[in-house]
């Protein structure tokens, strides 16, 4: 969990320096080992959860993904 959670920060901070679409430039800078094709489609994914997540339109899932945790609950280690 530690990598995914490593990988995304460093993924937002990319996209904070170079912007949404210079996915070459945060693969070299920001996520090295990912390629720019692996940093835009797992960007795509996340942020389309992310909307998901906010529109109440994700169905309960019997096996929660990474993906759902935020930032609230990764500091108090839990989920609402």
């Amino acid at each position: 969990m530690a990598k995914r959670d490593s990988f995304n920060r460093r993924g937002t901070q990319g996209l904070d320096i170079y912007g949404n679409g210079d996915w070459r430039s945060i693969s070299r800078h920001c996520v090295i080992k990912r390629t720019a094709m692996q940093v835009a489609t797992h960007s795509q994914k996340y942020f389309k959860r992310i909307e998901a997540n906010k529109k109440g339109n994700r169905k309960a899932r019997a096996k929660p993904s990474i993906l759902d945790i935020n930032i609230v609950d990764a500091e108090f280690g839990g989920t609402y």
